[in-house]
């Protein structure tokens, strides 16, 4: 599950060259919870 999950907002950030709040909306998240998970889960956006 929290491979998918990494997957997703890696790819939700490429895809907004990214921008964390277009990436967060784009995946139904806030964007304070992509800050921490970005953050959980080691990605360098």
């Amino acid at each position: 599950m929290q491979a998918l999950e990494r997957d997703a907002i890696v790819d939700a950030l490429a895809l907004h060259a990214g921008d964390k709040t277009a990436a967060a909306t784009a995946i139904g998240m806030s964007r304070a919870t992509i800050y921490r998970k970005i953050r959980e889960f080691g990605i360098v956006p």
